[in-house]
């Protein structure tokens, strides 16, 4: 993934399209992406076999755009972040078959107000590793509550019209599982621990 990620970073570099000085963090951010795409993909072909595949689409669809503005824990290797998405996987796919989806409204209901209100007063969970200005910090609570905002009303929406639906669940979990990341990031910051 490293040299992937260099040689790709080294390209950008001789076309002018980044400066010298930028090759590092470019080569960083690259490895983080082409890992993440690497994760995502993986679960997704895992969940064919499953058989849960539309579902774990909506999850990721609710999950992504909330993750990349509220923020949430960071793992400290790639391969533990995996390991824990695979697990957040399998919780995700042991709650879709262990619920009845007579409670799924009420399953809904429960993760969503949760999620605004935990987006609400924590968005953003910057990792301290991560350079960012007062600007961005506020540009990034803005999109969270945006986003999160949108994704509450279309859920509530949707369960209003489907309320036994697991592809309506399954959004709610997606969205419940980036807040439990961010609180998660916060005890492990308020533990001491180094990195989160």
């Amino acid at each position: 993934m490293k040299s992937i990620s260099g040689t790709i970073a080294n390209a950008l570099w001789n076309q002018g399209i980044i400066q010298k000085d930028d090759i590092e963090a470019c080569q960083y951010g690259l490895a983080i992406f082409l890992s993440s795409v690497i994760e995502i993909a993986s679960i997704l072909i895992i969940s064919v076999f499953v058989g849960n595949f539309s579902e774990t689409v909506l999850f990721f669809t609710a999950f992504i755009p909330l993750r990349i503005y509220a923020g949430g824990y960071h793992a400290d290797t790639r391969i533990r972040c995996y390991l824990i998405s695979l697990a957040v996987y399998g919780i995700f796919t042991l709650v879709m078959n262990v619920f009845p989806k007579n409670i799924y409204a009420i399953l809904i209901v429960l993760c969503t107000i949760c999620s605004l209100i935990v987006v609400l007063v924590k968005a953003p969970v910057i990792h301290k590793n991560k350079s960012v200005s007062e600007f961005e910090v506020k540009h990034y609570r803005k999109f969270s509550i945006m986003v999160c905002s949108i994704e509450t009303s279309v859920i509530l929406l949707l369960t209003a019209v489907f309320p036994d639906s697991p592809y309506v669940v399954s959004l709610a979990i997606g969205q419940a599982a980036v807040v439990i990341s961010m609180i998660m990031a916060v005890i492990k910051e308020k533990l001491g621990v180094k990195k989160y």
